[in-house]
């Protein structure tokens, strides 16, 4: 729905400037600036582009080693009587370190760069078909401008003779008949 969207306005902007093509300031708009325009205003490209900032901090992550984790264990605090307050409270810290072991974080490196290959296999086809479809529409668009152009001409060229088999009937020239 939004490529139609953005193949649209690139579509109608390629009209009007072919339209206004006499009365335009600027240069005529090119294939290339179509494509730019589309490729900048096309929201499911602009999408690939987050999701690919995703995927590089997940591969991000994927390198890290597991964190070291901290462990404060409280016990016998805050009882009643003579077990009251924190006097007989214990207190156990753990320290842990994950070791991995088996090539985990290589995989997870593999995996992730895999993930990565993937996305811009992804975004760079959904860019040709995005390409394509611009060019396709532009391409008809120019089609449409020059068979316009072509009916134009026809229609001032009948009109010219029109307007000559007219004097040349008024002059008595040629039979009424032709007018």
């Amino acid at each position: 729905w939004c490529l139609l969207h953005a193949l649209g306005a690139a579509c109608c902007l390629v009209a009007s400037t072919l339209a206004g093509a006499g009365e335009s300031s600027g240069p005529p708009l090119t294939l290339r600036d179509a494509i730019d325009h589309a490729r900048l205003n096309q929201p499911a490209l602009a999408g690939l582009v987050f999701e690919m900032r995703v995927q590089e901090a997940r591969a991000t992550g994927a390198g890290l080693r597991p964190a070291p984790q901290a462990e404060l264990l409280l016990e016998d605090a805050f009882g009643t009587g003579d077990r009251g307050g924190l006097e007989a409270a214990q207190a156990t810290l753990s320290l842990s370190q994950l070791i991995e072991l088996g090539g985990k974080r290589d995989g997870r490196i593999a995996v992730s760069a895999a993930a990565s290959s993937r996305l811009r296999t992804v975004q760079a086809a959904r860019q040709l078909d995005v390409f394509a479809e611009v060019a396709r529409r532009f391409l008809g668009t120019l089609s449409w401008h020059a068979q316009s152009s072509i009916a134009r001409d026809g229609v001032a060229i009948a009109r010219r003779t029109q307007e000559a088999v007219r004097q040349r009937v008024s002059a008595a020239r040629a039979p009424a008949a032709e007018a």
